[in-house]
This record gives structure tokens, sequence and C-alpha cells, in this order.
């Protein structure tokens, strides 16, 4: 056996067969409609329309649309900001309450054994 022989491609080509005629018949006709109603729809735009204008306007807007977005996710990152600093501010404080009550206990037991040793 040949290496060749168990050689089977992945992609197997298909078979080029011609196409019924009815099959580009249809094609032709939706092609033609479509191609002459966008010739249609072309010739109706006003005769004013600027290119160069339009272009223009059009990079003038996506640059005011970029700095719009980049002012937004600025204030956004400020918005996160402080409310990770708020969550600290709390996470800080709660911490700072419950090693004041550590503190409390601590001296309360200590006062506590102080009395029972003294008498």
């Amino acid at each position: 056996m040949n290496s060749n022989d168990n050689f089977k491609p992945i992609f197997k080509k298909k078979n080029k067969r011609r196409k019924p005629n009815i099959r580009l018949l249809i094609e032709t006709i939706i092609m033609s409609f479509f191609g002459i109603n966008l010739a249609i729809f072309l010739n109706t735009l006003p005769g004013k329309l600027v290119f160069i204008q339009y272009i223009s306007d059009t990079w003038n807007d996506l640059a005011k649309g970029s700095i719009l977005i980049f002012e937004s996710l600025l204030n956004i990152g400020a918005v996160i900001i402080v409310i990770l600093l708020i969550l600290l501010c709390i996470v800080l404080i709660i911490g700072s309450i419950s090693r004041i009550m550590i503190l409390i206990r601590r001296t309360l037991k200590t006062n506590n054994k102080n009395r029972y040793i003294n008498k």
C-alpha cells in the first residue's frame, strides 16, 4: 500500500455542474432588478450633495463623538474611584470599630482579673 492510498482529502472538490437555465434566468432577473433600482435611487439623490463636504462633516462629527466618549469614560472612571474610596472608608471605619471593641474587651478582662486578684 502506498501512502497515497491512505490519504483522504479534508475538503473534497465538488464537481462543477452547469447551472440550470431557469436558475440562470432567475439570477439574471434578480440582479438586474436590484441594479436598476439602485441606479434609480442614486439618481434621486439631491444634486447639491457635495461629497467632499459630506466627508469633512462626517470626520468632524466622528472627532466630536470620540472626544465625548473619552470625556464620558473619564467621568465614569472618576465615579468608580469615588465609589471605591467610599468602600475603603467604610471598611476602615468598621475595622477600627472592631479593634476598639477588642481593646475594650481586653481592658475589661484585665480589670476583672485584677479585681479578683486584689481581693
